[in-house]
């Protein structure tokens, strides 16, 4: 798929985060969301796998945005610290146990 397709989805999710984050710490998440989501669904789509590629370094990118807003702000954004936790938690029962995931 061509590059230039997926510019108009870069910069509508991008503002769009921006726009609802504001120009904050929390902002750098959205921004790097906003540039691999269009890449995310089309290896999606195209052959039900997403790669780690562009997956792992979104959880380097979380930690940057909550230690940024932890400095800015001067409190620990616990609420999505402790999301991220559950929910890492939560796939890995349901890996476990057979029910989610690309290992079969």
């Amino acid at each position: 798929m061509r590059r230039r397709v997926f510019y108009p989805c870069w910069l509508f999710v991008g503002w769009s985060g921006i726009l609802a984050t504001g120009v904050a710490p929390s902002a750098v998440a959205v921004v790097y969301l906003a540039a691999v989501t269009p890449w995310l669904v089309w290896f999606d789509v195209t052959s039900h796998r997403l790669p780690n590629v562009l997956v792992v370094p979104g959880v380097g990118v979380g930690v940057v945005s909550c230690v940024g807003e932890w400095v800015v702000s001067g409190r620990l954004p616990v609420v999505p610290l402790v999301a991220g936790v559950g929910y890492a938690g939560f796939l890995l029962v349901m890996q476990s146990r057979g029910r989610h995931g690309m290992a079969t």
